[in-house]
């Protein structure tokens, strides 16, 4: 997820609508995380207005960010994980899941779910330093766990592979049917 990934998303989403989908598999597959504000407006396209995005537990207690924003979808949505998939990847995963009603397909995901700050040492060196957690939109704790998902698929997956070969993919396809 970088600072361009939301435009792009948003861009090939529309563009996929005006071809008239009626679900949607999003591979989130290796993806290892990024920018948190990329998968949260992402999820944002597909959450209605007032649901739970994430929440942070830090030392001054939990939080929960909601989507402010007017749009929403009503087909369905499948996230393909595996445990590649790592915090902000993550994030989006469990918003689309407890927020949308979207099917987690794959294997469980990393289990990346801290928030970290880093500190310029006087020698010279810097430090990082954890100083919350994420935490599902139901207040669910990423770390050391990862999402499990709802079906199960197992397989190899290498980047280019035929769809046709990819068994995972494949049993994304058949859940959004």
């Amino acid at each position: 997820f970088s600072d361009t990934t939301y435009e792009q998303f948003k861009n090939a989403l529309e563009e996929l609508e005006n071809d008239g989908i009626s679900s949607l598999v999003i591979d989130v597959r290796n993806n290892g995380g990024g920018y948190l504000n990329s998968a949260v407006s992402i999820a944002e396209l597909f959450i209605e207005k007032g649901k739970n995005v994430y929440g942070l537990e830090g030392k001054n207690g939990t939080s929960f960010y909601e989507d402010k924003t007017k749009t929403s979808r009503e087909y369905k949505v499948a996230v393909l994980m595996n445990s590649g998939s790592a915090s902000a990847s993550e994030i989006l995963a469990a918003a689309l899941k407890e927020s949308y009603g979207a099917t987690l397909v794959g294997t469980t995901s990393y289990g990346k779910g801290t928030v970290q700050e880093t500190a310029k040492l006087e020698t010279g060196g810097m430090v990082k330093v954890t100083t919350a957690y994420w935490l599902t939109p139901n207040g669910n704790k990423i770390n050391g766990k990862g999402l499990t998902p709802d079906v199960e698929a197992n397989g190899s997956y290498y980047e280019n592979m035929p769809y046709e070969e990819d068994i995972q993919l494949q049993s994304a396809i058949n859940t959004v049917k």
